[in-house]
């Protein structure tokens, strides 16, 4: 998502429209392109921050979070102040209780809790990842801890998953920024609702409404006094839970109740939602022994951030907070269970208070399971944790998962309307199964071809339970009219009846090898249209792959070339040095042999010299002669 930046023309058309201009904006999914800086507005007065139709009352009503924030810096900054204390009291060896070196000393713990999850939160994300926002939200996370959630340990007031949501909200009150003119003063209407100083006071207001809208119970850690029936206390730090019900109750059949909030949310979902909706994947995923916190944990926790990119987090939470701000007038008949004493009424109440204050995660979490449905029943144990564990967004888009909810949410609305099912349907937590093996063709996260939102036998077309809005748009958060859910309560009933006995019949029956029918084979719409984009996406990583391979190989192969090339240089150099030198030798050679034949050519021959000195002896022996002829007698 490119950085924007709230404009001085947005924000006339914001002021102008007024608060239910925003909420209807974000309900209708309409927060994407320039109009992504007017999330930050929105959230607050879906939130209940800012109310009323002038743009000084909504600064009047930022002000009072951003006081309390800097009251909170304030204080923290008294406190870190050393030297302004007492040396008699403040120091590590003084004992008494009320030591603020002992204050300080837990707060340095914090932050270094704290730091741990930051530092490593949407790395991909260049804004949130810079040093600054990294510090930013490591501040609105300790002094929320500190003010909201303190305790005697660091890991018991911050929760590893704080983190994520905290920056999602960083994130929206960044991209809203005020993009101040140079000529506009401090006093600018703008700079004054959404200025960059106002940054991270505003995201900490905004991270503590959305804790109070039930997540807090959701990180809150196994309750200590819990006990096992088979004996023996239960793991208090336990994030996950107990091991399997099957196992803990010996093959019983017994379940334990629920020791937190967050794991009686995801049995609520898990026995009741999804049961009642689609009763084989219910049956498969029990039979397989997979607990429901194994991955609904995360995804109530966070709000599916994980599973999502954080533009799609984004319209998503429009979704939840404009759904939170106006809920639907009819309530689902799918309730939270009356737990007898002792089973777990702390954690029913908690649980079903988290699910009032945001009630459409519940059913977006089990439309999101719906969608893995045809990958999920042909799956083992192992390979459906896998899945589980690294779910993929659906192709349709955030717009239509959440129309998937509604229509769901709709459908439980309408069961309250018919007559009791078969008792032999019922979920272990009450009520019916009515719409068990329900089928909706409208449903665009259906992993099979035929099969839809409820779960329904191939062929089947019921009447729609609720106005279907365009794939990938936000849809209607209102809920159909009465008559509307009279005609489909009527469909349900028959429907639900019926797909109650052909289970029946079904389960008595032998195993048949499945067989292709006209619905599998044609498909609909929504399931060619994923494998399409799958196929295309497999087509890119293909192709992404080649080029890759080819540029790789493409290196080495020049590398290799280079290679050769410098070997058969430094081997020519090699030939020319060994050609210069044998040219040098026959030189030198040359030159000495000329030498010697000039100084064997100036020495006379032997015989020669013999003779001349036989000539001159006789020579000598003549004259000698001469002159004793000569001499007298």
């Amino acid at each position: 998502m490119a950085s924007q930046r709230l404009t001085s023309e947005l924000l006339v058309q914001a002021t102008s429209g007024g608060c239910g201009w925003l909420a209807e904006q974000a309900a209708q999914g309409r927060l994407l392109a320039d109009y992504v800086s007017l999330r930050r507005l929105a959230w607050a007065h879906l939130f209940g921050i800012i109310s009323g139709e002038t743009s000084e009352d909504w600064v009047k009503a930022l002000e009072v979070g951003r006081k309390r924030y800097n009251g909170l810096l304030e204080d923290y900054r008294r406190e870190s102040n050393v030297k302004a204390l007492d040396p008699n009291v403040c120091n590590p060896l003084a004992r008494n209780s009320d030591n603020p070196f002992n204050k300080m000393q837990a707060n340095d713990e914090l932050l270094k809790e704290i730091w741990k999850d930051v530092e490593r939160t949407f790395p991909e994300v260049e804004m949130l990842s810079s040093a600054d926002s990294r510090k930013m939200l490591q501040r609105l996370l300790f002094h929320w801890c500190r003010a909201t959630n303190p305790a005697k340990a660091a890991c018991d007031s911050y929760r590893q998953g704080m983190n994520e949501l905290a920056a999602v909200m960083l994130a929206a009150c960044k991209w809203g920024e005020y993009a101040e003119g140079s000529w506009e003063t401090p006093e600018a209407l703008g700079l004054r609702l959404c200025g960059r100083q106002h940054t991270e006071a505003d995201a900490f207001t905004l991270f503590s409404r959305l804790m109070d809208m039930g997540l807090r119970p959701m990180f809150m850690p196994t309750s200590s006094s819990a006990t096992s029936p088979i004996g023996g206390a239960r793991n208090s730090n336990s994030v996950i839970g107990e091991l399997p019900r099957s196992r803990l109750g010996g093959g019983s059949g017994r379940e334990l109740p629920p020791s937190s909030a967050i794991l009686a949310r995801c049995m609520f979902i898990f026995d009741t939602v999804v049961k009642r909706s689609d009763l084989a994947l219910h049956k498969h995923l029990l039979k397989l022994e997979i607990e429901p916190q194994v991955f609904l944990l995360r995804w109530l926790r966070l709000l599916f951030c994980r599973e999502f990119s954080l533009e799609d987090t984004l319209l998503m939470w429009d979704g939840f907070f404009a759904d939170a701000y106006k809920p639907p007038s009819a309530a689902p008949s799918w309730t939270y269970p009356e737990p007898a004493k002792g089973g777990g009424e702390m954690a029913w109440r908690e649980a079903a208070e988290a699910s009032a204050k945001m009630p459409l995660v519940d059913y977006v979490a089990a439309a999101f399971l719906r969608g893995m449905r045809g990958d999920l029943l042909g799956l083992d144990q192992t390979d459906c944790l896998r899945r589980l564990l690294s779910a993929r967004p659906p192709a349709c888009g955030v717009g239509a998962l959440l129309d998937s909810a509604r229509r769901l949410r709709d459908c439980a609305a309408s069961m309250s309307l018919v007559s009791p099912a078969l008792g032999a349907d019922a979920g272990p937590l009450g009520g019916s199964n009515m719409a068990a093996n329900f089928g909706s063709s409208l449903d665009p996260l259906s992993s099979r071809p035929g099969q839809g939102l409820l779960g329904g036998p191939p062929g089947s077309r019921p009447l729609p339970v609720a106005d279907v809005g365009a794939a990938g748009g936000a849809g209607n958060f209102n809920a159909p009219p009465r008559g509307q859910h009279l005609l489909s309560a009527a469909a349900l009933g028959a429907q639900g009846l019926f797909s109650a006995a052909v289970q029946k019949i079904s389960e008595q029956l032998p195993p048949m090898e499945p067989t292709l029918s006209s619905g599998s084979v044609l498909g609909s719409t929504e399931e060619l249209r994923r494998r399409l984009v799958q196929a295309e996406q497999e087509r890119d990583t293909i192709k992404r792959k080649a080029n890759e391979f080819v540029t790789a190989k493409r290196a080495e192969w020049a590398s290799q070339v280079n290679e050769l090339k410098a070997q058969l240089a430094q081997r020519d150099q090699q030939l020319a040095e060994r050609d210069a030198r044998i040219a040098e030798l026959e030189a030198h050679l040359r030159h000495a042999g000329e030498a010697l034949i000039a100084d064997v050519s100036s020495v006379s021959p032997a015989p020669a010299l013999a003779a001349q000195a036989a000539v001159d002896l006789s020579n000598g022996l003549l004259s000698d002669s001469a002159e004793d002829e000569e001499a007298p007698v």
